[in-house]
């Protein structure tokens, strides 16, 4: 069984919440914390309890669980049950180089010159001197425009930003998922 997080899961009322693994969305499926929802081409969603999944054949190709007596379909998409939040939950992109990077395009908010993973994150206002280490402080910066930049302000060190601070909001949870390939099924869900 895979373990990466392939299942989508969601609230009460079919929003996206988050994804989980293949086992434990097996578990609390078992456990009628959450049901599965089988998905069949783009006019058929039907939400099936733990007892009419375990009893759904598994055709060649499909993932599944062998259990000594039979196969179980993976589900892709799930139901947690008794789970209902506020309309809208709201998350900020962590501050990672990843999220900074995507933010900026790659580009040094420096130099405007495409740096890709190749770059740093760079406090405009340093934090050595109490700058927040937080989105509206950090740009995306080439390793040597931020080694001559070093603890010292943009104009201290004579640099002049060609892109402004990106303003990073909260998103609704479940925006930031990526479509998968391998799961068609979540793109009835997924913004």
């Amino acid at each position: 069984m895979r373990n990466d997080k392939s299942v989508l899961v969601l609230d009460a009322h079919w929003r996206v919440t988050n994804v989980t693994t293949p086992k434990k969305a097996l578990v609390d499926m078992a456990k009628n914390t959450a049901t599965a929802v089988l998905v069949k081409g783009k006019d058929h969603v039907e939400p099936i309890s733990w007892e009419q999944w375990i009893l759904l054949p598994v055709e060649n190709g499909e993932e599944c669980v062998h259990t000594a007596h039979t196969k179980i379909l993976m589900p892709k998409v799930i139901i947690m049950v008794n789970f209902k939040r506020a309309k809208s939950i709201s998350r900020t992109p962590k501050l990672r180089p990843n999220e900074v990077r995507k933010a900026y395009g790659g580009r040094c908010a420096y130099t405007g010159e495409l740096v890709g993973k190749e770059g740093t994150i760079d406090h405009v206002h340093p934090r050595s001197r109490g700058g927040a280490n937080s989105w509206d402080n950090v740009v995306w910066s080439s390793r040597e425009v931020n080694f001559k930049k070093g603890a010292r302000t943009p104009e201290e060190a004579g640099l002049q930003l060609k892109t402004p601070i990106k303003k990073v909001r909260a998103k609704p949870m479940g925006t930031d998922l990526e479509l998968r390939d391998d799961r068609p099924e979540w793109r009835l869900f997924v913004n």
